[in-house]
């Protein structure tokens, strides 16, 4: 324990520090189990982490880095993939909201292409998301996914409030691409304040409950 407290991480800017300096290292009684795969013993080695992931994951590749090991042994961090019962739950659980607001948008215009306008900045929205992710280096967990889905609801409103503004415009006689342009300019402003008022809302989340299990 002493040694793996006292073992060293470089820094490109804060230079070298102390493992025990910037984290807390102590013994827990776990079950005792033996896992072999290929002939070979393996001890999984895991801490809870509270921040942004992609600084977590920089001071697992350093820990890695600095780590000596004797012969035959190897250090390697894992790839979290989700599983297939987790990937078809997934895929279910977004068709089925997907569905649903499809079939509720539809009753309430009583027609099948409005709906359709509707569901169409869904996937819009999601080009942002996965460039954001990739951006940042961020891990795209299970949470990830049940903020893609609030996040299409989030967009349906939004796409609720312009299409129907437009919709009552081009029934007045407006020409279709002046309705479109007008409905975007009288529905700019709410689209933004109810946007804002559920990104604030959410946004303590964000900052106090990013944890992240590595």
């Amino acid at each position: 324990m002493q040694d793996l407290a006292s073992l060293v991480i470089h820094s490109a800017k804060n230079g070298a520090v102390r493992l025990h300096e910037i984290a807390a290292i102590k013994e827990v009684a776990v079950q005792s189990e033996i896992v072999r795969e290929n002939q070979q013993y393996q001890r999984w080695v895991t801490f809870e982490y509270r921040g942004p992931y992609r600084f977590g994951k920089k001071v697992v590749e350093r820990v890695v880095a600095a780590t000596k090991l004797p012969p035959g042994y190897a250090l390697e961090i894992p790839t979290w993939d989700f599983g297939e019962d987790d990937q078809r739950q997934i895929v279910f659980i977004g068709l089925l909201a997907v569905l649903l607001v499809f079939m509720v948008t539809a009753a309430l215009y009583e027609s099948l292409i409005q709906p359709f306008i509707i569901m169409l900045s869904v996937p819009l929205a999601l080009i942002g998301v996965f460039l954001i992710y990739w951006l940042t280096e961020t891990n795209f967990d299970r949470s990830a996914h049940i903020g893609v889905v609030l996040l299409s609801g989030i967009v349906v409103n939004n796409a609720i409030l312009l299409v129907d503004r437009i919709s009552r415009l081009k029934n007045k006689g407006m020409p279709i691409s002046e309705a479109i342009i007008t409905g975007a300019e009288q529905r700019l402003r709410p689209i933004i304040m109810t946007t804002s008022t559920t990104v604030l809302g959410l946004l303590p989340l964000v900052i106090y409950g990013d944890e992240s299990q590595l």
